[in-house]
Formats: C-alpha cells, structure tokens, sequence
C-alpha cells in the first residue's frame, strides 16, 4: 500500500552527492563484507554464501541436548559431595542423593544398581568387610578394601 501512495524518489537523487563515512575501511569492498557470514556455521562455501539455508540462525545447525537420565541425576548429586582433587572417597547416603537428584525411591533404587553393576558407583565396606546398605560413592569398588576381604576371607 505504501508503494502505491509514495512516489519514487530515484529522479531526486543525486548519486555524486552521496557521502560515505571516511572511517569505514575498505569501502570499496562494503557488498563483499556485508556477504561475508559472521557465524562460520560449517555450511559455508566460501564465496559469502551459506548454500540452501540462508538466514537460519547457527542454533538450528546445533543437535538438541536429550533430557537428563536417572543415572546422570544420581551421579551428579554424588559429584556434588566427592573430593575435587579426587583423592579422598566422599561416601554418601541414599536420602542424601534422593534429596539433590530429585527421584522417585524406585527410579533411585534402579539407577543405583545400574551404576553399581556398571562401577561407576560402589557401595561403602566397614571395618568388619561388610557392605553398608545405602551408602555409594563414585567409581568401582577401591582395591585396599577388596585387598581386605581377601585376606579375611583367607583366615576364616
């Protein structure tokens, strides 16, 4: 509608009056690098044009993230509470990793034993060998406490 109402400005412009800021570099090359894409989305050919998908921001290149599982829930409350250097095994309570990982008590349960029968959990041994119920901590089972149910084990 507007086209129709304005007239046209072209007979009024005069092309050798036109001023071009004297700080923007390479002038002469201004289509070149308004062409040139900022983003390098991989789809590029080099020419300045990004092939079939013009315009597509670089988010719709990018897979989408899945949803977090109950075993990556329950292996990031343990993280929370084990040692940053690694040295020291941080054990932690079943209701504490409920409480951070937000699960149901039968989601809870299934994850654990999955991450156990996988060692990326272990559960915690007392002084007397035995394994304490609700307990984990992160990776396989530490080799001085299977060192010592073997030994107990040998003497029984």
């Amino acid at each position: 509608m507007r086209n129709w109402l304005l007239e046209d400005a072209t007979p009024y412009i005069d092309e050798t009056a036109i001023a071009y800021p004297a700080d923007w570099p390479d002038w002469e090359r201004r289509d070149e690098i308004a062409a040139t894409p900022v983003i390098d989305d991989g789809k590029s050919t080099g020419d300045g044009s990004t092939g079939d998908f013009d315009g597509l921001p670089l988010a719709a290149w990018e897979v989408p993230k899945k949803p977090e599982t109950a075993d990556d829930k329950v292996l990031t409350a343990i993280r929370e509470f084990s040692d940053p250097a690694g040295i020291d095994i941080v054990y932690v309570r079943k209701d504490q990793i409920a409480a951070l990982s937000g699960l149901k008590e039968n989601t809870l349960n299934n994850a654990l034993t999955r991450l156990t029968k996988a060692s990326l959990l272990h559960r915690q041994v007392d002084e007397r060998g035995e394994v304490v119920r609700g307990v984990y901590a992160l990776g396989p089972t530490p080799a001085d406490t299977l060192v010592d149910q073997d030994t107990d084990e040998a003497s029984d």
